[in-house]
């Protein structure tokens, strides 16, 4: 009966005031519980409210069903502009429903975004397909071919999204499930007009090693620590006087 009960899910659920269209997104109950419990995406969402400001001009790299991107959306007003990048076009028709429904615009391209400022992806990024997680949005990046029919997604680099665009970013919002790594390896190079990152890392995927290999790279780049919720940094760049 309890469980019965759980998954009588409402048809519209208010997130942050962003509305949800929970009973026909795309995800499995436990999924929809989190979501009625307060607990999806919570860290990100906390330093995305403490953090991000009218008028900025994001690039969110794991756009996902555009919840957290209708957030964003909301945040920056009208005179911002937010750039989400998603490897699974399935989830297109629930991100562009999910914009709809809250009278926002946001991009959404379908691509394997490889968060570094580089004429082109690393090889051994190239290697790696997209692997789809089931209905639990935790898809990422894994070696190998995908057989579920999303591994066509072409990797591009932050730079090469930026240009297609015509972006110029001061927020960099990061949650790819893991690829985050590739900082360990290759430098960002963040543009000067990026000020603010806010990065899940997954030290459950690739080890508390490399997370924190993944954390000084930014903070070589010139980013100080400035707010934390779980395993969500938020970074701003240090002022030069």
């Amino acid at each position: 009966m309890l469980n019965s009960l759980l998954n009588r899910f409402p048809v519209k659920f208010e997130v942050d005031s962003v509305v949800l269209p929970l009973k026909q997104m795309p995800l499995d109950a436990k999924t929809k519980r989190r979501i009625l419990r307060g607990g999806y995406e919570t860290a990100e969402r906390k330093l995305v409210a403490k953090f991000v400001k009218q008028g900025d001009q994001v690039l969110e790299f794991g756009g996902s069903l555009g919840v957290v991107s209708s957030i964003l959306a909301k945040r920056v007003g009208a005179s911002g502009r937010v750039i989400s990048v998603e490897p699974d076009d399935s989830l297109r028709l629930a991100f562009d429903y999910q914009m709809q429904l809250n009278n926002l615009e946001v991009k959404c391209i379908c691509a394997l975004g490889c968060p570094i400022w580089a004429e082109a992806v690393p090889d051994e990024w190239k290697s790696q397909s997209f692997s789809n997680q089931g209905h639990s949005l935790s898809g990422r990046a894994e070696c190998g071919g995908a057989d579920d029919g999303v591994g066509s997604a072409p990797w591009k680099t932050a730079l090469e999204i930026c240009r297609e665009s015509s972006l110029e970013p001061n927020v960099l919002i990061v949650d790819i499930e893991g690829a985050e790594t590739v900082w360990c390896e290759h430098t960002p190079d963040f543009p000067e007009s990026v000020d603010l990152l806010i990065v899940e890392f997954h030290p459950e995927i690739n080890g508390e090693e490399d997370a924190g290999r993944a954390v000084q790279a930014i903070v070589d780049e010139g980013f100080k620590i400035v707010g934390f919720s779980r395993t969500v940094l938020a970074f701003k760049r240090i002022s030069v006087s």
